[in-house]
C-alpha cells in the first residue's frame, strides 16, 4: 500500500530522481490515511513490515524497494510498474542509511469527529502562523497585566505622595504598552485570517476535488444536500475566523490573572475560581445541549436546501401544473420546522451566555464586598483591591468568549462531520493500483452483468452477456426503463454492475483509471447539460483548445450551424445558467455538437434528436455519417425509425434482458412481425 502511494505521486516527488520533497510524500501519504516514518537502518534489517519503502542513496537520490527475496530486492524509481531486481550488497554501496516506511494511521473516534485527517493537513502546514498568533497572544495578555499594576501604584503610592513626575512617567510608559497591545492585537488577527483564508483556500479545492471523485451510486439521491454539505463549510470558516479563535487561546490566561489576583490580594483569588467552578458544568450541559439542536437543525436545512433546489429547477412546470398553492403549502412547514429548530438552537445557549454575563457582576460585587474586609483587616490596600477588580474582570472576560465559542464550536463540529460523511464515501480512484489508458481499441464486453440500484429494488438488468467490436454501429432500442440508459452507464463506468463484469478491451473496468477511460468517449446524454458561459465555452468543455474550423464541423453535424451563424457574436453569444436563453433543440444540438467535437473512439448517443424537428432530424442523419471515422464506435439509444439508418446492429432490451441482436435488416423484419401479430390478436 505504502508502494502505491509513492507511484501515485512519484513525480511530485522526484525530479529526474534527484530532488525529494518530504512534505509531498506526507501530504500524498496522509490521503491514503498512512504515517510516514523515517528510520535508519541496514538493508540486510529490512522486514516485511518496512516494505515498501523509499531508501535514501547517495548524492541525495532515492529509489523505492518493493519486495525482498534471497538477498535481492525489487527496486523502482520513476516508474514504479517497471523495476529490477538488484543484489543488496550493490545497492548497499550507494545506500546513505536512511529509509522512509509507511504505516496506517491510528485515530480516535474523537479525533475522526473533532478534526478529520484531510482537514488536519491542512491546518498542520501553518504551524508557523499559528505559533505567531500564539506568541502575540502571550504577549497581549502580559501587556494586560500593566493596567492593574499601574492602577495599585497610582492608588497606593502616587496619590498619598502626590508624586506627579513619576505619575507623568508611567503614564507615558502606559502610553506605549496601549501602542504596543493595539499592534499586537492587530498582527495576531491577520495572523489568524490568513491561515484562515489558506485553510479556506486549500480546504475547498480539496473538497471540490474529492466530490468530482465520488462514485456516482455513492452520492446522495438529493444534489441540495450535496450544496448545503459543501455551503455548511462557511460554519467551520466562521469558527476559524479571528474572533472565534482569539477567544479560545485567551482562555488559559484565566489560570495566570488569577495567579497574579492571589498574589495581589490572596483570598480574593476565590471569587473567579468560585465562579469558574459553577460556570464549567454549565458549559459542558450548554455544549451537549447544542449538539443536539445543531443535528435537528442540520436535518430541517437539509430538507429546505433540498425542496429549494426541486423548485428552482423545475419552477416552470410548477406554474404550468398549477401546483404554486401545494408548493407553498409544503415550504411553509419546511421553514417553520428549520424555524423552531434554529430557535432551540440558539436558546440551547442562552443559558450559558446569560449566567457567564452576569459572572462578570458576581465578580465586581464578590471582590468588593469581600475587599472591605480585607482592607479592614489589613490584608491588602485599596489600590490592591482596584487591581483585583481590573484582574477578576479580565478573567471572566476570557469565560464570555468561551461561550460564544462553545456555540459555534457545536455547529462546526457538525457541519465538519457531515461535510466528512458525504467526502468519506467511496471514490473512483480510492485505490492507487488503477492501470492507466492512454489509448484504446474500444472491444466493449457484458460478462453475465446484472445490475439493481438498491438491494431492495428489483434488478434493472439481468445476465446481460454483450459484445461490442471496435468500429460497429450499434442501436439499443426498448422501451422506456428497459434498461438501455443503465447500459450505457455502466460502458461508461458511472455505476457498476451488481453482478458480472464489464470489459473494455479485456481489461475489467474496475482496474482501469476511469478519467483516463472516459476521455475516450463522446458522449451526448439524453438530458443535455448546459452551463453558464459562452456557446464556445459549453463546446470546449474538457478540451484545452481547438480551432475554429473544428468548431464549425462539430456544429455542422449537430444543425447547430445555422444558430450560431445568426448569434450576432457568433460563438461568443452568452448562455444562461442550465442554457435557459436556449429552447430544447438548440440545448441537445449543442451537446451533441459537443460530443461530435471530442473525435472520440467511442460515441454515445442517448436519444440525440428527441427534442429535434423532422428536417434536422434528416439533417442530422445526412451529416453525421460524413463526420464520424471509419474506427470509430457509434452506440445509439434511440425510439425514432428515421436513425435507424446510421447503425448496421440492433440491440433490443426488455424489461432487463436482450430479447434481440443481429443486423438492422432481421431485427427491423422480427420487429415487424411482431407487431402485426400483436395487432391481430
Amino acid at each position: 500500500m505504502g508502494a502505491d502511494v509513492v507511484s501515485e505521486d512519484i513525480k511530485t516527488l522526484t525530479r529526474d530522481g534527484k530532488e525529494f520533497d518530504l512534505r509531498c510524500l506526507e501530504k500524498a501519504a496522509a490521503c491514503c490515511k498512512l504515517n510516514v516514518i523515517k528510520k535508519s537502518c541496514e538493508l540486510v534489517n529490512l522486514s516485511e513490515d518496512d516494505l515498501p519503502c523509499i531508501v535514501q542513496l547517495k548524492k541525495k537520490y532515492f529509489m523505492i524497494i518493493t519486495e525482498i527475496r534471497n538477498g535481492e530486492c525489487f527496486v523502482t524509481s520513476r516508474k514504479p510498474s517497471i523495476g529490477i531486481w538488484m543484489p543488496l550488497a550493490r545497492l548497499g554501496a550507494v545506500y546513505s542509511g536512511t529509509i522512509y516506511r509507511f504505516t496506517e494511521q491510528q485515530e480516535t473516534s474523537a479525533s475522526k469527529v473533532l478534526m478529520p485527517a484531510w482537514f488536519r493537513t491542512q491546518m498542520n502546514e501553518l504551524w508557523p502562523q499559528y505559533m505567531q498568533v500564539l506568541m502575540a497572544t502571550v504577549m497581549v495578555n502580559l501587556l494586560t497585566l500593566a493596567l492593574p499594576l499601574f492602577t495599585n501604584m497610582v492608588f497606593d503610592k502616587l496619590i498619598p505622595t502626590f508624586a506627579t513626575d513619576t505619575l507623568f512617567i508611567l503614564g507615558m510608559g502606559m502610553l506605549v504598552v496601549v501602542v504596543f497591545d493595539f499592534v499586537l492585537r492587530w498582527l495576531r488577527t491577520y495572523f489568524v485570517d490568513d491561515a484562515c483564508r489558506v485553510i479556506e483556500r486549500r480546504s475547498e479545492q480539496f473538497i471540490m476535488g474529492r466530490l468530482i471523485q465520488l462514485k456516482q451510486s455513492e452520492l446522495p439521491d438529493s444534489p441540495g444536500r450535496i450544496t448545503h454539505a459543501v455551503e455548511s463549510f462557511a460554519r467551520v470558516k466562521e469558527f476559524l475566523s479571528g474572533t472565534v479563535v482569539l477567544s479560545l487561546l485567551d482562555v488559559p490566561f484565566f489560570i495566570l490573572f488569577t495567579l497574579v489576583i492571589a498574589l495581589i490580594g490572596g483570598v480574593m483569588a476565590l471569587i473567579p475560581v468560585g465562579v469558574a467552578i459553577c460556570l464549567v458544568p454549565v458549559t459542558i450541559f450548554s455544549y451537549r445541549r447544542t449538539r443536539r439542536r445543531a443535528s435537528e437543525l442540520t436535518q430541517a436545512n437539509n430538507a429546505k436546501s433540498a425542496f429549494l433546489y426541486e423548485v428552482s429547477s423545475e419552477l416552470e412546470a410548477i406554474k404550468a401544473l398549477g401546483a404554486s398553492g401545494k408548493t407553498q403549502a409544503r415550504w411553509r412547514r419546511l421553514v417553520t420546522r428549520s424555524a423552531w429548530a434554529s430557535l432551540a438552537s440558539k436558546q440551547s445557549n442562552v443559558l450559558l451566555n446569560t449566567l457567564v454575563a452576569s459572572a462578570s457582576q458576581c465578580v465586581v460585587i464578590g471582590m468588593l464586598v469581600l475587599g472591605v474586609f480585607q482592607i479592614h483587616n489589613g490584608n491588602i490596600s485599596p489600590g490592591s483591591l482596584f487591581a483585583c477588580i481590573i484582574l477578576g474582570s479580565r478573567a471572566v472576560a476570557a469565560l464570555m468568549n468561551l461561550a460564544m465559542a462553545v456555540n459555534r464550536l457545536s455547529f462546526s463540529v457538525k457541519a465538519l462531520k457531515e461535510l466528512n460523511d458525504l467526502l468519506g464515501l467511496a471514490g473512483e480512484n480510492d485505490n492507487n493500483d488503477k492501470l492507466n489508458v492512454p489509448a484504446i481499441k474500444g472491444l466493449i464486453e457484458f460478462d453475465k452483468v446484472s445490475y439493481r440500484y438498491d438491494a431492495s429494488q428489483p434488478e434493472v438488468l439481468k445476465d446481460i452477456n454483450l459484445k461490442i467490436r471496435p468500429g460497429e454501429r450499434v442501436a439499443i432500442l426498448g422501451a422506456s426503463g428497459s434498461g438501455k440508459s443503465t447500459l450505457i452507464r455502466l460502458i461508461q463506468g458511472l455505476v457498476e454492475p451488481t453482478e458480472g463484469n464489464m470489459l473494455m478491451d479485456r481489461h475489467n473496468l474496475e482496474h482501469l483509471n476511469l478519467d483516463q477511460y472516459r476521455s475516450h468517449f463522446a458522449v451526448a446524454p439524453q438530458k443535455p447539460s448546459v452551463f453558464a458561459g459562452t456557446l464556445k465555452s459549453n463546446l470546449m468543455l474538457g478540451q484545452s483548445s481547438l480551432s475554429t474550423e473544428r468548431l464549425d464541423e462539430a456544429c455542422y453535424g449537430a444543425c447547430l450551424d445555422g444558430f450560431v451563424q445568426q448569434c450576432s457574436r457568433g460563438y461568443a453569444h452568452p448562455v444562461l445558467e442550465r442554457g435557459e436563453n436556449l429552447s430544447g433543440g438548440q440545448r441537445q444540438a449543442l451537446s451533441l455538437a459537443r460530443a461530435l467535437l471530442r473525435r472520440s473512439r467511442i460515441v454515445v448517443l442517448d436519444e440525440p434528436t428527441s427534442a429535434y424537428d423532422n428536417h434536422s432530424e434528416s439533417l442530422f442523419c445526412q451529416r453525421l455519417p460524413e463526420i464520424l471515422k471509419k474506427d470509430q464506435t457509434l452506440i445509439l439509444i434511440t425510439h425514432r425509425h428515421n436513425l435507424l439508418q446510421l447503425v448496421d446492429r440492433i440491440i433490443v432490451v426488455s424489461e432487463g434482458r436482450i430479447i434481440a441482436d443481429d443486423n438492422r435488416g432481421r431485427v427491423l423484419e422480427e420487429l415487424t412481425y411482431r407487431r402485426s401479430e400483436a395487432s391481430a390478436v
